[in-house]
């Protein structure tokens, strides 16, 4: 992002995105608040939605570690799953998981 406006992207795994974000660099389009969006909505509460593409943790991987281990940080998560520790794109995707029961 560049003064609000899309200067590149790196999409991995899913590309749906692709043509409509490849518009908004071409333009220099107002990017929409839902492509800033990290997943798309309840995406994460499927247990078999790829959360960390980095480290290949599932949402259901991450969901199974806080409760095994009561974990309460990203951090936590982390070290029991590795999510987060490549990219770090997936944090939101794994604060979300922390906070939903």
């Amino acid at each position: 992002m560049r003064d609000g406006r899309l200067s590149g992207a790196t999409l991995l795994g899913d590309l749906s995105d692709a043509r409509e974000l490849r518009g908004l660099i071409a333009s220099g389009g107002v990017v929409p608040d839902a492509l800033l969006e990290v997943g798309a909505p309840g995406e994460a509460a499927e247990p078999d939605h790829l959360v960390c593409s980095c480290q290949v943790v599932s949402a259901g991987d991450i969901r199974s570690a806080i409760a095994e281990f009561s974990l309460t940080t990203v951090e936590g998560v982390s070290e029991r799953t590795g999510a987060s520790t490549g990219c770090g794109g997936c944090r939101p995707d794994v604060e979300k998981l922390l906070l939903t029961p």
